[in-house]
């Protein structure tokens, strides 16, 4: 009698494939002539959910984005998205380099989709799912806050908080 042996991939689980920064590309506001800038985050990373996204596709041009369910966050190279209005974490990513694309706004497009296949073929767009969100940063608009070195008169002393005099 002959073992049965699996044939083919039916052996190895199956990998996500995400595209270009670990499935995460924050695009400047002149990227399709959006005006504003897009945080695009691959579909296997921030769920299928719609999150109150609408399809690329079946946006009518000259219309305004529809609001989303989602809220990016910015705190110097960190970027989070977050669900609204509870503030739930839905995706995170660290980058290697500040994305200054996201500096002076207040708000953002935030778009969904298969980052793998939009890295392979722009056309790829057209299926994923984007809306107008809010971007919050903790240091301003910037999202960049001081670092004590750059703190005027500060000393790890006063920034520990005041002692007692002994």
């Amino acid at each position: 009698m002959t073992a049965l042996t699996p044939t083919g991939t039916a052996m190895f689980p199956e990998v996500a494939r995400l595209g270009f920064d670990a499935g995460w590309l924050i695009l400047g506001p002149h990227f399709l002539k959006f005006g504003l800038p897009t945080v695009l985050v691959d579909h296997r990373i921030a769920g299928d959910a719609s999150l109150g996204l609408e399809i690329f596709g079946a946006h009518r041009p000259g219309t305004p984005w529809a609001p989303a369910l989602v809220q990016v966050c910015r705190v110097r190279r960190h970027v989070s998205l977050l669900s609204t209005p509870s503030l739930v974490l839905i995706a995170s990513r660290s980058f290697a380099q500040d994305p200054a694309a996201l500096d002076g706004y207040s708000q953002v497009l935030a778009m969904v989709g298969d980052t793998h296949a939009i890295q392979l073929s722009w056309s790829a767009l057209w299926a994923g799912r984007i809306g107008l969100a809010q971007l919050s940063t903790p240091y301003g608009r910037s999202g960049v806050g001081p670092r004590i070195s750059e703190v005027a008169g500060t000393t790890p002393a006063s920034i520990q908080g005041p002692r007692q005099q002994q």
